[in-house]
């Protein structure tokens, strides 16, 4: 099996603003000062970590979702049948922004 040879040359701050640009979405200078400060190994394997998911959102006042009462998520919860004011829209416009059909 063929590998890569390792990068040799010097990890500078152009280097550095070149992969951030490539690999994240709109990279600040402090960002690219850190991975100019941490090495190219170090931000290899940053840019290759899993991040740690926020907690779902939860309801904290609206209490007319049958699937979730306040404190809960409503993220897995399938939508109400019949249709509860202000429930289904939402998550109909979320599911077709989510697949990419939003305004169809």
């Amino acid at each position: 099996m063929t590998t890569l040879n390792p990068y040799s040359g010097n990890w500078d701050f152009n280097l550095a603003a070149h992969l951030l640009r490539r690999t994240t979405l709109g990279p600040s200078k402090s960002m690219m000062d850190t991975a100019v400060s941490d090495g190219l190994d170090v931000t290899i394997e940053k840019l290759f970590s899993s991040p740690t998911l926020p907690s779902p959102p939860i309801y904290y006042d609206f209490e007319n979702d049958p699937g979730a009462g306040v404190g809960e998520t409503w993220v897995n919860v399938p939508n109400p049948v019949p249709a509860v004011a202000g429930v289904n829209n939402a998550r109909l416009i979320i599911t077709r922004l989510d697949n990419g059909n939003y305004g169809k």
